[in-house]
């Protein structure tokens, strides 16, 4: 992926997993080693989910289907990636535009979790009618001009 390097996610801390006693073993295949506790994720299978998800956001695209981004952190992996394969998202929003902090070994607090996916669900929302009045502007246009 030539967007996101090694050196970015390191940069980012996005190689930091949850304390080992927290583990599922679901990602075994994905840690790349154990160090005081805390499980370290394996960045370069990070970046190969990269690309495979980028592949299947793209078919999504293709499809004509909406796509939201929705970034952890100010890189702006997920939006980095669709643009990779040319996919400008029609709604993108990073989590610290909400408030949220990326603090590494705790967990996200469920209560601003779901403040925050109110606040997107009402954007969601807001755009899909902007969007839908567009398109009816755009009928009555044309059919004006007939």
């Amino acid at each position: 992926m030539a967007n996101v390097t090694f050196e970015q996610l390191l940069d980012a801390g996005c190689h930091f997993g949850h304390l080992k006693r927290k583990w599922n073993p679901n990602m075994a295949p994905y840690i790349f080693m154990e160090q005081n506790g805390i499980h370290i994720i394996d960045l370069y299978k990070t970046i190969a989910k990269l690309d495979e998800a980028g592949a299947a956001l793209k078919q999504i695209a293709k499809s004509g289907r909406k796509i939201i981004a929705i970034d952890g952190c100010p890189l702006s992996c997920s939006k980095a990636c669709l643009s990779n394969h040319h996919i400008e998202p029609d709604l993108h929003f990073e989590l610290t535009q909400f408030g949220v902090k990326k603090k590494n070994h705790v967990d996200f607090d469920p209560n601003q979790a779901d403040s925050i996916l109110e606040i997107i669900e009402e954007k969601i929302a807001n755009n899909n009618t902007q969007l839908k009045n567009a398109e009816i502007k755009t009928e009555i246009l044309q059919k004006h001009e007939e």
